[in-house]
């Protein structure tokens, strides 16, 4: 892809901040509404995965250091106006070195992912998406990745945007303009906000799986069965992640020379937070 900017991924990123924002106000009435509840489910089933799969889609293997050090300072720049606020309007200054779990995980976990690529630029994607999807699913065993280093969101999330590395923009926008994926994606992405509301007793609980940054333990519910609770919560985002894009005329990924005849095989993998189901001759190879 030309190194230009596109407006049609600026729009897709513009559209993201907003729900990111939304859903971090609503975060703060959840006990006041229901409504409320069912909008947080629909945002953070999707906006952050899709939100790194575009910056995985961007992703160029340059200037590896200069990006790193950046997102490293942007993100304590924002720790520090962050502690700052909170001194101002509660009294209380909280500011931890190593440890994060608000707004700022994004750019830290954007340093360590810009540099993992470069380190493993020479691995085959399809593995690598396959142990990442897997350590995310396991993961949520171990009570003791969490917040710190933001270590349990890069975990959690890194399959989302290794796959927007294994796609194109062209591809993606020449497959979407088929009329059928776009109803699709439409229709899916109406049933899953309808769910969202009729089931939201059911699916609310799922909520501490969406941040990324919980382990199984959180619930008693989630621990005898969490890579199934994982794979459930992980299949639904990454398919609400692509099926929101898709529905935007913003889907599909490059075709390979290697598929045979439309039969394709298919990869499912499950963990936390993320998931997807997507043929795997529709990815880019090393």
């Amino acid at each position: 892809m030309e190194n230009k900017r596109s407006a049609l991924f600026d729009n897709v990123r513009f559209l993201l901040i907003c729900l990111v924002v939304i859903g971090h106000f609503v975060e703060l009435y959840l006990a006041r509404s229901n409504a409320y509840q069912s909008i947080v489910i629909f945002i953070y089933s999707f906006h952050m995965p899709l939100f790194l799969f575009v910056a995985g889609l961007f992703y160029k293997d340059k200037d590896t250091t200069a990006k790193a050090v950046a997102y490293i300072c942007i993100g304590y720049l924002l720790k520090m106006i962050l502690a700052l606020e909170k001194q101002l309007i509660s009294g209380q200054f909280v500011f931890s070195l190593l440890s994060e779990e608000y707004i700022p995980w994004y750019m830290f976990a954007l340093a360590f992912y810009i540099v993992i690529s470069h380190v493993l630029r020479n691995v085959d994607k399809r593995l690598l998406l396959i142990m990442s999807v897997l350590l995310s699913c396991f993961a949520g065993y171990d009570d003791t990745v969490g917040v710190f280093l933001t270590l349990s969101r890069i975990i959690v999330f890194y399959p989302f945007f290794l796959l927007g590395q294994m796609c194109s923009y062209e591809g993606l926008a020449a497959l979407c303009r088929k009329p059928a994926l776009r109803v699709t994606g439409a229709a899916v992405l109406i049933a899953w906000a309808a769910a969202c509301v009729l089931l939201r007793e059911k699916l609310f609980p799922l909520r501490p799986l969406l941040l990324g940054r919980h382990p199984y333990s959180v619930s008693e519910e989630f621990l005898p069965w969490g890579v199934f609770t994982g794979s459930f919560a992980m299949r639904w985002r990454c398919r609400s992640a692509l099926r929101s894009y898709a529905s935007r005329r913003r889907a599909g990924c490059r075709w390979s020379r290697r598929w045979d005849s439309g039969h394709y095989r298919s990869f499912s993998g499950t963990g936390r937070s993320c998931g997807c189901s997507i043929p795997l001759w529709a990815l880019e190879g090393p």
